[in-house]
């Protein structure tokens, strides 16, 4: 799915499956700062889809605060 069939009618569920798309092979650890710039969101709103998905197991959160796919 590219993004183009329209616009989103859920656009929180959007925004935070953008986030896990950003995670690929060649960039597997990102850090919140990073994916807000690539979203264009706030690293607050970032930081909280992050939380959630790393309380669900789907990302793991590094020592050094950056996160990879769990």
């Amino acid at each position: 799915m590219d993004g183009t069939t329209g616009e989103a009618k859920v656009k929180s569920l959007a925004k935070a499956l953008k986030i896990l798309s950003c995670f690929t092979i060649q960039e597997p650890v990102l850090g919140v700062t990073e994916l807000a710039a690539r979203i264009g969101v706030s690293k607050s709103n970032i930081h909280n889809i992050l939380s959630t998905y790393t309380s669900m197991g789907y990302l793991e959160r590094l020592p050094d605060g950056r996160y990879r796919l769990g």
